[in-house]
């Protein structure tokens, strides 16, 4: 039997995330354990149009522990993952074990944050390196825009239009032209 990774000794009991998605819940501390194949299933069950339903157990202010937890099937150290720069929690993930640990209320920020299809993607590359991406442009961004202060808005979408312009590259010559 598969014990909490946070509360250590409790056992983990079969729960149910939302209609149709099961997995093992800790009655002590409500983190969640779900399996990725579970959660596979269940999202191939999933049509596009519909949300999925919060569990009433799962739905207050999410924890955020940052300690390292092991996984509760091999006893292996999990990963965090981060999931999106509006939060700080991260997820924890057995790579091997293919188990997601969701401490309490993390469920529901993910479905708050309309993620809740995407689990599988978050413990990707691409998913990674996109947060990465976007924590390094902020604070270049925040420059420009103390910078030019009340402008930047329309520098921006200037900024927008010349990069999707097909003819971008003339554009940006013909801006670095020197005035007469």
């Amino acid at each position: 039997m598969a014990s909490c990774p946070k509360c250590q000794k409790e056992p983990l009991i079969a729960t149910t995330v939302t209609s149709g998605l099961h997995a093992l819940g800790c009655p002590n501390c409500d983190g969640i354990l779900l399996s990725l194949v579970s959660y596979r299933a269940w999202r191939e069950a999933q049509s596009i149009e519909s949300a999925p339903e919060i569990n009433e157990q799962n739905t207050s202010p999410a924890s955020n522990d940052k300690t390292a937890c092991l996984c509760p099937k091999c006893r292996a150290l999990m990963s965090k993952y981060r999931f999106t720069n509006a939060s700080d929690n991260q997820l924890d993930f057995c790579a091997h074990c293919q188990e997601v640990w969701f401490e309490q209320g993390e469920w529901a920020l993910v479905n708050n944050l309309s993620l809740a299809k995407e689990i599988t993607q978050i413990f990707t590359r691409p998913w990674q390196y996109s947060l990465r991406a976007d924590d390094v442009g902020k604070p270049y961004e925040a420059r420009w825009k103390k910078r030019f202060e009340g402008d930047f808005e329309k520098i921006l979408a200037a900024k927008t239009w010349i990069d999707s312009h097909p003819k971008r590259s003339q554009l940006l010559a013909y801006l670095n032209q020197p005035a007469d």
